[in-house]
């Protein structure tokens, strides 16, 4: 899950996104998905998806709240891009090769 959410934050916002997109995009996300939404910390989804493109501290984010974010964000980051079957299946094999460059 984390190869495909930075996949999809990178491809989102990249490289110089404007730290106040990040804090719209997880407000959003958050506000979307009701009271799952709700359980995500804004703080560490922000710190999370700036980490993919510049240098965050995210060691003290306890693998819970961790995950909660990324699942939420990547939802909403693949929701967003309205993905057809063919673009869908390039992101997931882009994130699979990530994901395959961590483990060796």
């Amino acid at each position: 899950m984390t190869a495909a959410f930075v996949t999809a934050a990178d491809h989102r916002f990249g490289r110089g996104s404007a730290g106040d997109e990040v804090i719209r995009f997880v407000a959003d996300a958050r506000a979307r998905y009701g009271d799952v939404g709700g359980e995500v910390n804004p703080e560490a989804a922000e710190r999370l998806v700036r980490a993919v493109y510049e240098e965050v501290d995210i060691d003290d984010i306890d693998a819970e709240t961790m995950g909660r974010a990324q699942l939420v964000m990547l939802t909403a980051l693949v929701a967003d891009e309205r993905y057809d079957g063919e673009s869908l299946d390039a992101f997931l094999a882009k994130a699979r090769s990530l994901a395959d460059e961590w483990t060796g």
